[in-house]
């Protein structure tokens, strides 16, 4: 056991990659932020973010390199930069927007996505709610669920659902053989996943409501506020560590150092006035596309329960539009 312990820690230490100079480690801070790592002629090979940069930067470099990823940028990297941010809050947002605008070599996760897909929810002549996939920039008129990355990806979801909820497949779209087929049974109904909506056997009612449950997670949701709003983010240990993010309908449109800045983004404070913080070093940044689907799930991480934003020291200020601007 004491040999097996040994061998275990050995195991866990991490090993320095063969190009990569020891400084790059040691000037590396544990705070909140992104890092980025970059070959011998400074090649963007993978951004990644942290609550604590050099730590996560370390844990790379196990030994045992726990995925190709890893191995790979092990085998390449020899300069490793980073950008602090005073919270997860930030690191998040800025991780987001940097692996889509710079495009690094290793990076899958968090690509720009050029085109969304959507549920839209309909009525069949019989009654029975139907889902489609829809483009999401699609006005379809319908009343839209979801935001998925690939036709593929929203069907994988269907089926899941239809798994899970005793869903009929015919109806999701999900059953070519028996789409052509009015009132012909689904395959699913032989295998007792299916109640028989797609013979008008299962009442209306009952199959339109546990769809209605299936899918309520999926509603987008609505941008709690009446305008724009500011998030300051600062660092619980650090007071002059301070950002101010300008959010608006899920969209981080740019940080923002003083009030002069927020009014000429169009906006000013319902107390006319910005909450002190020095943000002399912050660079803004802007999302350059309407819809972002990991903004978005960034932000109802972070910003739809109090607690959450207590907790990530987050504060949260409304804004108004200045008239004419």
């Amino acid at each position: 056991n004491e040999i097996s312990a040994v061998c275990e820690t050995i195991l866990k230490t991490p090993s320095m990659p063969p190009f990569l100079n020891a400084k790059e480690i040691n000037k590396l801070p544990k705070k909140a932020g992104v890092y980025y790592f970059k070959n011998d002629v400074g090649d963007l090979l993978y951004v990644g973010k942290s609550v604590n940069i050099k730590n996560r930067v370390m844990s790379h470099f196990n030994q045992d390199y726990r995925n190709p990823k890893d191995l790979k940028i092990s085998g390449q990297v020899k300069i490793v930069d980073f950008e602090k941010t005073p919270t997860d809050f930030g690191a998040q947002l800025l991780e987001s927007e940097q692996i889509k605008a710079l495009q690094p070599s290793l990076n899958r996760r968090l690509r720009r996505t050029k085109q969304l897909y959507r549920f839209d929810l309909d009525t069949n002549s019989e009654g029975y709610k139907v889902l489609k996939i829809q483009s999401a920039d699609t006005n379809s008129g319908k009343q839209g669920l979801g935001l998925f990355r690939s036709i593929r990806q929203a069907k994988k979801v269907l089926a899941r659902l239809a798994d899970e909820h005793h869903l009929c497949h015919k109806l999701l779209g999900l059953d070519n053989m028996s789409l052509r087929e009015k009132g012909k049974l689904c395959f699913q109904v032989q295998l007792k996943k299916c109640f028989g909506a797609c013979g008008g056997v299962e009442a209306v009612y009952e199959y339109n409501c546990r769809l209605e449950a299936a899918v309520a997670k999926y509603r987008l949701k609505v941008w709690p506020w009446d305008s724009a709003i500011l998030v300051k983010e600062q660092d619980p240990n650090d007071a002059d560590n301070v950002a101010f993010h300008l959010l608006n309908n899920w969209q981080h449109i740019r940080k923002i150092e003083d009030e002069q800045e927020l009014e000429e983004s169009g906006y000013r404070s319902k107390k006319n006035k910005l909450p002190k913080g020095n943000t002399k070093n912050s660079e803004p940044f802007s999302v350059n596309y309407p819809a972002d689907l990991d903004t978005y799930h960034i932000l109802i991480r972070f910003l739809l329960d109090p607690k959450v934003v207590a907790l990530n020291n987050l504060r949260i200020f409304q804004l108004e539009p200045i008239s004419g601007g």
